[in-house]
């Protein structure tokens, strides 16, 4: 069982901390005691450690005997030393064993919340070691001489006197502004060099030891982030107000801290002010260079793309032109293709005026992609929409009292304008073929097209509902056939790197399938 209670000292060591504090906050004890977490830390640890030790020592409950010597126990030996040091910086024998008794209920505390068995014996313990503790400290207390103790707060004195300078010495030597403030917003010291800030003093200590003849006033930067840090009302004792200020031409960071102070005896803030007018000047150069740099590039970019703007109206004009040039060269090659075609018509007519009727399509068709290029400003044309005006384009050539539907599956599959020119020559063919032999045997005459993505193929097939291809064509034998069939053919096969399959089902099938460019 006593293995269990020292681990459960050792695993509650800031709970111990934590449970004197508050008794000796409740009693006022804090008010003589020191101000940091640490020092009370090593004196729990001290205790620990000597009841840890009592426990391997002891087999049982230890006793008191008349004529034992309680300054060689190891229980006694950390109380006096402890005693020693209190009663060295004036501390009255009650005052110290007051909160020693403290210090033992905090023990006695943790055996009541955590022990699960045996919980009496080790309260029982525990008072006994503590009770040794406390006869050995007051034994070597009561049997140490007036002039004793008298030396001993000299010493005490005298170095309390030394430390006192040496810190004193080393804040007055610090580079950077140091300021108390105590909790009533009133300044308790001030070093060197917040003094020469301040224009207060220029001698070190001059604040420490002439501060009733001084009076101090913050410049309002100062104030203004002392109002801000205590506006936070924060309940941490860590606080930093990262804020650069200049007096000057000096800038400064301020760092603003609560006392960390567990007696709560000294509630006032810090306020360090680090000097940063290096670092700010620094940066400012840094910046103004930047600003340097960014202005002569934005000044270039602004001027080049000034330039490419003009480029880009002149050649749109250009373009325009260009495009505008072919249109119509495009139009007087069709007007003349048309003039001769009548002319051959009302000489010769037959054969040669069908193959100027075919050359003309073609070269209207192609008149057509060149229009939709032309409005999309040379950008990518959806297929659907291509193959909807090419066969419209054909359709003019159908007879009045003839009529075709046509069905294109909408898609969103888009081409560049190089396929664009092989596709539509090779529409035109297709759809040509229907009114050249669908029409003469039906009023009535369906055009479907369905184009689908395969990966990275598009496959475009081709349907009406004629009389169908003949079987050569199926078999890819043009020999007997139109210049049209072979135009297909070579079209697909190399000016798209593609294939084209030819069937009959309800009607003429054809099925073009090619790799889409990027």
């Amino acid at each position: 069982m006593m293995q269990i209670f020292i681990q459960i000292i050792k695993e509650h060591e800031d709970w111990l901390i934590e449970r004197v504090l508050s008794y000796a906050k409740s009693q006022n004890y804090t008010k003589y005691t020191s101000t940091l977490k640490e020092a009370w830390r090593i004196s729990i640890q001290g205790i620990s450690h000597s009841i840890i030790q009592a426990i391997s020592a002891y087999q049982d409950i230890p006793n008191f005997y008349p004529e034992e010597n309680f300054a060689e126990d190891i229980l006694s030996n950390f109380g006096i030393q402890e005693a020693a040091r209190h009663r060295a910086r004036g501390v009255k024998l009650g005052m110290f064993l007051g909160l020693f008794k403290y210090y033992k209920q905090a023990y006695l505390d943790l055996v009541s919340e955590t022990a699960n068995s045996n919980k009496e014996k080790a309260l029982f313990f525990i008072n006994r070691v503590f009770d040794r503790m406390e006869l050995g400290f007051c034994t070597a207390w009561v049997n140490l001489s007036e002039e004793k103790k008298q030396q001993e707060l000299q010493d005490k004195n005298l170095e309390v006197v030394n430390e006192k300078n040496k810190y004193l010495t080393i804040i007055e030597s610090l580079s950077t502004p140091v300021i108390l403030l105590n909790p009533k917003k009133q300044i308790e010291y001030i070093n060197y060099e917040g003094c020469r800030l301040l224009g207060i003093s220029e001698t070190p200590g001059g604040y420490y030891y002439h501060h009733k003849e001084i009076e101090i006033v913050f410049p309002g930067w100062l104030k203004k982030a002392i109002k801000k840090f205590l506006d936070q009302e924060d309940k941490e004792c860590y606080f930093e107000c990262m804020e650069a200020y200049q007096e000057k031409d000096r800038y400064f960071v301020i760092q603003i801290n609560r006392m960390l102070d567990v007696s709560l005896k000294f509630q006032g803030i810090l306020v360090i002010l680090y000097d940063i007018t290096q670092q700010e000047k620094i940066r400012q150069r840094n910046e103004m260079f930047l600003q340097n740099k960014v202005d002569d590039r934005t000044k270039r970019l602004e001027k080049s793309l000034k330039e490419l703007k003009e480029k880009e109206e002149i050649q749109s004009i250009l373009l325009k032109e260009v495009n505008h040039r072919v249109k119509n060269n495009l139009s007087a090659l069709i007007s003349m293709l048309h003039i001769e075609e009548d002319h051959l018509e009302k000489q010769q007519g037959g054969q040669s005026h069908n193959l100027l009727k075919g050359l003309i399509q073609r070269i209207q068709g192609l008149s057509t992609v060149h229009t939709m290029l032309s409005k999309r400003e040379w950008k990518s044309l959806n297929l659907s929409e291509l193959c909807l005006q090419i066969i419209k384009n054909v359709l003019p050539g159908e007879p009045f009292d003839k009529k075709i539907n046509i069905q294109i599956e909408p898609c969103t599959i888009e081409i560049n304008g190089h396929q664009a020119h092989h596709l539509t020559l090779v529409l035109n063919e297709l759809a040509a073929n229907t009114i050249k032999h669908a029409l003469p045997q039906k009023n009535t005459v369906k055009i479907e097209i369905d184009i689908k993505k395969m990966e990275r193929n598009i496959v475009l097939v081709f349907k009406d509902d004629g009389p169908g291809y003949p079987e050569s064509i199926v078999r890819k034998d043009f020999s007997c056939a139109c210049v049209g069939f072979e135009l297909i053919q070579g079209i697909v096969t190399q000016s798209l790197g593609g294939e084209v399959e030819f069937h009959n089902h309800h009607g003429a099938v054809a099925i073009v399938s090619f790799p889409l460019e990027s």
